[in-house]
């Protein structure tokens, strides 16, 4: 949970700064959140987050183990069962 949401905190502060970068001011940020301007219509709305990038990394490394043991448990069984009915 840790590392996902430091992966999460890390990717809005990366794109804060983009948006920062760009945009030139504090005036077109307003504009760029998705806030009701001057003109009563409403902003577009920022890129959404990509949580399976924050979280797909850290499933997959907690998942490699179990996996890889389940492989090698099902291969060891194939072998004893050739063994056998040979």
């Amino acid at each position: 949970m840790t590392e996902v949401g430091d992966r999460i905190v890390q990717q809005f502060a990366t794109r804060l700064e983009e948006l920062l970068r760009d945009s030139g001011g504090s005036a077109s940020v307003a504009a760029t959140t998705g806030v009701v301007g001057s003109s009563g219509r409403l902003s577009p709305e920022p890129e959404a987050v990509d949580l399976g990038a924050a979280a797909l990394p850290v499933l997959l490394r907690k998942a490699a183990v179990p996996t890889a043991a389940v492989l090698v448990a099902v291969v060891v069984i194939q072998r004893l069962r050739r063994r056998s009915r040979r």
